[in-house]
């Protein structure tokens, strides 16, 4: 049972590039999350932003990478901190300063239907207290 050598390098070299291919597509698929896993991921640290009232701050925690992953596998793969914070994260929608200004223009609002709006600017001043919304006109 003789085989010529050149049988013998062609089934050794199509080996050998099977062994490469599935060892690329092992590796390239290990490292990935499941789109369930994902969402869990995704919805546990939204949950956690939004008790810290979507601040800024959280994109420099260290969890706030797996959080950009798991949203980059659930929205596309262009998603930035912003938009995975703000846009998608439910909770994160109205951001704190955004909902301040609401609420000193609601008391603008009523300044100017001459509503009284003592209760609405100390509602605004007890929760804006550390806005960088200026309400000062207004309150």
């Amino acid at each position: 049972m003789n085989l010529p050598i050149k049988v013998i390098v062609i089934v050794a070299v199509v080996v050998m590039v099977l062994v490469t291919l599935s060892m690329f597509f092992m590796t390239s698929t290990g490292g990935s999350l499941s789109k369930v896993e994902a969402e869990r991921i995704f919805n546990t640290h939204c949950v956690a932003y939004v008790q810290q009232e979507c601040d800024w701050d959280v994109t420099r925690q260290p969890e706030f990478s797996d959080y950009m992953r798991a949203c980059k596998i659930l929205y596309g793969d262009y998603r930035e901190a912003y938009s995975c914070l703000y846009t998608f994260c439910q909770g994160c929608f109205e951001t704190r300063d955004l909902r301040c200004a609401n609420l000193c223009h609601v008391c603008s609002g009523h300044d100017a239907l001459g509503i009284e709006r003592n209760a609405c600017c100390s509602r605004y001043t007890a929760q804006c207290a550390n806005s960088d919304f200026d309400c000062s006109n207004t309150c």
